[in-house]
């Protein structure tokens, strides 16, 4: 997984290296969020398995949130 920036709209991007496969989450706006101590970076963390993502992003309310993402073990399509 990798956050990038344009403009004032956040993106993820999820790759999977088994073959190649990635997309790409909807863009969400940062403006208000760009900087100080509650900015909401492009920069997602993951566990040591990859199993886990945590990552920055603006709830419905408008309010910056801390979201978890579990992937699925499997076998790629």
């Amino acid at each position: 997984m990798n956050g990038h920036r344009q403009g004032s709209t956040n993106y993820y991007t999820f790759f999977r290296i088994a073959d190649g496969a990635w997309v790409r989450s909807q863009g969400f706006d940062v403006r208000g969020w760009e900087s100080g101590d509650l900015r909401c970076d492009p920069a997602p963390c993951w566990n040591r398995n990859n199993r886990e993502i945590v990552f920055p992003a603006i709830a419905n309310d408008g309010t910056r949130q801390m979201f978890l993402l579990r992937i699925k073990t499997g076998t790629p399509r």
